[in-house]
């Protein structure tokens, strides 16, 4: 039996977890965090995958926006791991 990993998905009490960690590092005060941490809310590992992955794509537009606004690019709205950024990951 081979065993797959995926970047970023682990189990934190039993509940499979997505984290990234923000790089390039001079992205982290524009974002406002050193790392994006979501609960995936499942115990089942194939639901998780799939969440894992829309939660992928959310980080990275937020860390493109990021690289935008450090290159001095203008954006129609700036990320913020504030409370703001943190309830776009969040379930509907």
């Amino acid at each position: 039996m081979s065993t797959v990993t995926i970047p970023g998905l682990f189990k934190r009490k039993g509940i499979w977890t997505y984290r990234r960690v923000i790089m390039p590092r001079h992205l982290a005060p524009i974002i406002g965090r050193t790392e994006i941490v979501v609960s995936l809310r499942t115990r089942d590992l194939g639901e998780a995958i799939a969440r894992a992955e829309v939660e992928r794509k959310k980080a990275d537009a937020v860390i493109a926006e990021a690289k935008k606004i450090a290159h001095g690019e203008r954006v129609a709205q700036p990320p913020s791991w504030g409370r703001g950024v943190c309830r776009s990951f969040a379930r509907p």
